[in-house]
């Protein structure tokens, strides 16, 4: 088990993320990535968990240019096919899911629904060629965090002192805190209190 692992911080808010960025010197060392489903959103009803706190969190994470992106595993075990991914159904979900819950949080995302961000797609690759996941419409999609997080981070030559991950889920913590041993590493155990 790696130090990663053993230093992940249980949080029951976002905004103890919050908390804890608003300590760093130098915003512009930071990556944070999060997980969608159970930490931003209630999957249920695609209804973010803490509105307002969240609105917070994002706020100040853009208005001091903190690096950051969803990593998400839906369609986990297509994203890497060739042959069985579907980029209409993922835009369908990025557009009918996805996109709502952003703009609620401030997010512009004029960007992600451009020709170019909708037509394609950029496959992350480990070192020896082989995918390990997408980024498609600005999310990232992957079955294997850690290995896209680290990848990517790699394939754009992006060195930032501090990296943050945002998850509920406990495979994907255990994976990630063992690929990355420095990461910052968040396990969110939430409470419901959707905005309906």
């Amino acid at each position: 088990m790696s130090d990663a692992y053993l230093n992940i911080k249980n949080i029951s808010s976002l905004g103890q993320v919050l908390t804890y960025l608003k300590t760093i010197k130098n915003p512009e060392d930071v990556i944070v990535f999060f997980d969608w489903d159970d930490t931003l959103v209630n999957p249920d009803y695609d209804n973010i968990i803490e509105p307002e706190v969240t609105r917070e969190l994002f706020d100040y994470i853009q208005a001091n240019k903190i690096f950051y992106s969803i990593i998400t595993a839906r369609f986990y075990d297509t994203v890497c096919d060739e042959n069985l991914r579907n980029i209409y159904d993922m835009k369908q979900n990025i557009v009918s899911t996805m996109h709502p819950s952003l703009i609620k949080l401030g997010v512009d995302i004029s960007r992600c629904i451009t020709p170019q961000f909708c037509d394609t797609f950029n496959r992350i690759v480990n070192e020896q060629g082989v995918c390990v996941g997408i980024i498609y419409m600005g999310i990232f999609f992957s079955e294997n965090k850690g290995e896209t997080i680290k990848n990517y981070l790699r394939m754009v030559n992006m060195k930032k002192k501090i990296i943050i991950f945002v998850d509920d889920y406990e495979p994907y913590l255990t994976e990630v805190t063992s690929i990355i041993p420095n990461i910052k590493a968040f396990r969110r155990h939430n409470t419901y209190t959707a905005d309906l």
